[in-house]
């Protein structure tokens, strides 16, 4: 099952590219100067606000559900996703990540088609076992796959 980035790496991407394009933007606008603190200061606390906001809605996660029936499942959840807007991919990039252990059960690759905002959790990994099913992806979407499941 693939990992995506986890909390450090979502903040500090967040944080950073903020507090970076803050500074620059609040010496431009304050007509400061770089040489001094204050551009710093203020692109730090927009950086902070934005990564608490931006790593708890997009950072990636993995949850675990206890399953009745593997094959139930995955036809509500294909359900689900589908009308979320996702569909099962069939290529290569699928094969490749499947070849993992042998005796694991495959992971399946959701993916948002390209007209239905692309940008913002494109891809849903799922792996079912007999009595339990993994999914990875942001928590947004992870979320809203919960409350459509009724879990």
């Amino acid at each position: 099952m693939p990992r995506g980035p986890g909390f450090i790496v979502t903040f500090g991407y967040y944080f950073l590219s903020t507090a970076f394009f803050g500074a620059f933007l609040a010496s431009r606008v304050l007509h400061l100067s770089l040489a001094t603190a204050t551009p710093y200061e203020l692109g730090a606390l927009a950086g902070l606000s934005i990564a608490i906001v931006g790593t708890a809605r997009n950072r990636s996660e993995v949850i675990e559900l206890p399953i009745a029936s593997p094959k139930g499942f995955r036809n509500r959840l294909g359900q689900v996703l589908g009308e979320m807007g996702f569909a099962l991919v069939e290529s290569d990039d699928a094969d490749s990540i499947n070849s993992g252990e042998p005796g694991l059960h495959p992971v399946l690759c959701y993916r948002r088609s390209s007209s239905i905002l692309s940008f913002s959790a494109p891809e849903v990994y799922v792996q079912v076992g007999d009595r339990s099913a993994q999914l990875m992806s942001r928590v947004t979407t992870l979320r809203t796959i919960r409350q459509k499941m009724g879990l």
